[in-house]
């Protein structure tokens, strides 16, 4: 009977580490802007409901506080991939904020960015903003705690085990963070060259011009006048990329339990 209740209870212990490890490392929960303590609450009442149909771990009192606590480390660990992999795709938007903030010559309008809780500019932080409404728009963070709780079977609790697929799969998925990036400020590229072709030729012709004098204002409007012109297309495109990664998401929990 004594062993049923150390189990029982170390069965829900170990929900609530890897539940709460996630949450408070994944977008729009992991957020400072929210104490820790609701957060905390939070987990603890999901984790009470999870724990009603997560499989059990048979722990034996004899086992010792080590080997719990190592039990606990390793449900820390895939809490935190679990969390840090949703924020890849926000980690790519405001890098590519970040870049065409640059391009736009806004390099020193800085803003404190809550996504990456660092400052960035203006551009980096609105991306990050706008790409969090847009996750709860798509109900992402209900996405984000079906993902936890299938863990929860695909990666049984006190099971997990590092594999060469986990890590194949978060070195793709980092790099793709770039890639994203880049993507989406591609157009800004493309213009911003064309632009300073044209300074250059205007430069050649009217030596006497201040041509970097003027090109400034020139860049920041073109600039927004590019953002305006595209902000549905970044909105479709962002919304994409989020739900695609719905999809990589379940693939990086289904390497955990590998």
């Amino acid at each position: 009977m004594t062993e049923i209740l150390v189990s029982q209870f170390v069965t829900f212990v170990l929900i609530f580490v890897r539940l709460a490890v996630a949450l408070s490392i994944a977008p729009v929960f992991g957020n400072r802007v929210l104490p820790a303590a609701p957060r905390l609450m939070l987990a603890l009442i999901i984790s009470y409901i999870m724990y009603f149909s997560v499989p059990s771990y048979q722990f034996f009192y004899y086992q010792g506080l080590l080997w719990l606590a190592v039990l606990g480390l390793a449900e820390a660990i895939v809490g935190m991939i679990i969390g840090f992999s949703m924020n890849f795709i926000f980690y790519g938007l405001s890098f590519a904020g970040h870049i065409i903030g640059f391009e736009t010559g806004l390099t020193m309008a800085f803003a404190f960015d809550p996504g990456t809780e660092l400052e960035n500019n203006v551009l980096g932080a609105a991306f990050t903003l706008a790409a969090t409404v847009i996750f709860l728009i798509i109900d992402g963070h209900h996405y984000l705690i079906q993902a936890i709780y299938a863990s929860y079977e695909l990666a049984p609790l006190g099971t997990f085990e590092p594999n060469a697929a986990l890590q194949e799969l978060f070195i793709r998925y980092s790099a793709g963070l770039f890639i994203v990036a880049v993507q989406i400020a591609a157009p800004f590229f493309a213009a911003f060259f064309l632009l300073h072709v044209a300074a250059g030729l205007i430069a050649r012709m009217i030596p006497q011009m201040q041509v970097f004098f003027v090109l400034l204002p020139v860049k920041i409007g073109l600039g927004f006048a590019l953002l305006i012109a595209m902000s549905p297309i970044l909105v479709f495109a962002v919304r994409k990329l989020l739900e695609e990664f719905e999809t990589s998401l379940y693939q990086i929990v289904k390497a955990i339990g590998q």
